[in-house]
């Protein structure tokens, strides 16, 4: 039997992280595209990553944010 794939984005650390491990010790295949590899702000890249893939997404979490540093006035 395959294994039921899962892609999360922003899995590089904090709460994406940790669903992360909690899908692999449920034995789930887990995607964790780096941002060079899937721009969530383009259409052609989130396009292009998915026609690449050998095998259909299962479950889709995103988890991706933005973290503009900026002064509060």
């Amino acid at each position: 039997m395959n294994a039921r794939i899962a892609l999360v984005t922003g899995a590089s650390r904090g709460i994406g992280a940790a669903i992360v491990e909690k899908l692999i010790a449920s034995d789930y295949k887990v995607l964790t595209p780096s941002r060079v590899e899937l721009d969530l702000a383009s259409d052609r890249s989130v396009e292009s990553y998915l026609a690449n893939l050998d095998q259909p997404v299962d479950i889709l979490i995103n988890d991706a944010g933005i973290n503009r540093i900026a002064m509060l006035e």
